[in-house]
C-alpha cells in the first residue's frame, strides 16, 4: 500500500506519508489515509514527551486527510478539530470509487470533531496558525499559515502550476472560479512574506510567493 514514509525531515517539522502529514511542536495537521491507521498509531507510539501529539487539525474531509481522526481521539486521546463545515461531514459513512479504495483503504470509521476557530497554537504556543477558507478542492477545505514564520500549509488548495487533481465532472469535482479564489486570498494573505514555504500534499514544498502568482 505504500504507506512506509515515516518520517522525512524537514526541521521542525516531521514529515509523514511523503507530506500528506505534518507533525510541528504538537500540531498534528491531517490524519492521512484509513489504510494507514496502524502505522500512524505505530508512530504516534515511538514518540516521545517532547514530540508527542498535543492536537490534530483536518483540513477537509477526504479520506486521505482524515482517515485516523477516530483512531487519535479514542486510542491517544488527542482532540480532532475541524471546520464547521467539516465537522458533519467527518461524522458521515464515506463511499467512494475503488480506485480510491485501493489506494487510500476502506475502513474510514467517522468522528466527532471539534470544532476549530479562526486560529489554533503549537502545543509551546510558540506558532500560532490563522486558519484561512480555501475551498478549491472540496468546499470545506482551510489552510493553515503561521505569519511569523512564514509558512503556509496548504494541504491540496494550489497544485503546481497548469494541474488540477481531479475535475469538474469527476467524483471530487473542482470549480476554476473557486480555485482562482482561494489562490488570490492565500497570496493576499500572505503579503510581505518574502521568504515564504508552502507545504502541499504529496507534492512537497515550494518556495515563495510566486507559486501562488504563477
Amino acid at each position: 500500500m505504500g504507506y512506509n514514509h515515516f518520517c522525512a525531515l524537514w526541521p521542525p517539522f516531521m514529515c509523514i506519508f511523503d507530506f500528506s502529514i505534518l507533525l510541528i511542536d504538537g500540531l498534528l495537521i491531517d490524519a492521512g489515509a484509513p489504510g494507514g491507521v496502524d502505522d500512524l498509531s505505530e508512530f504516534i507510539k515511538s514518540l516521545d514527551s517532547e514530540n508527542m501529539i498535543e492536537k490534530c487539525v483536518i483540513t477537509h474531509n477526504h479520506e486521505d486527510h482524515c482517515g485516523g481522526g477516530r483512531m487519535l481521539q479514542e486510542e491517544f486521546n488527542i482532540p480532532v478539530f475541524a471546520s464547521k463545515l467539516a465537522i458533519p461531514l467527518l461524522m458521515k459513512e464515506k463511499i467512494y470509487p475503488d480506485y480510491r479504495q485501493m489506494t487510500w483503504g476502506v475502513d474510514y470509521l467517522p468522528f466527532q470533531a471539534e470544532l476549530l476557530k479562526d486560529s489554533i497554537s503549537s502545543k509551546s504556543r510558540k506558532y500560532i496558525f490563522n486558519i484561512i477558507d480555501t475551498p478549491r478542492h472540496a468546499p470545506e477545505l482551510i489552510s493553515l499559515v503561521e505569519r511569523k514564520q512564514q509558512w503556509a500549509f496548504i494541504t491540496d488548495a494550489v497544485m503546481p502550476k497548469y494541474q488540477m487533481i481531479f475535475g469538474k465532472d469527476t467524483d471530487i469535482p473542482e470549480d476554476i472560479s473557486l480555485i482562482f479564489q482561494s489562490i488570490k486570498k492565500l497570496y493576499d494573505f500572505t503579503k510581505g512574506m518574502d521568504n515564504l514555504l508552502l507545504f502541499t500534499s504529496g507534492k512537497g514544498v515550494f518556495k515563495g510567493r510566486s507559486f501562488l502568482k504563477d
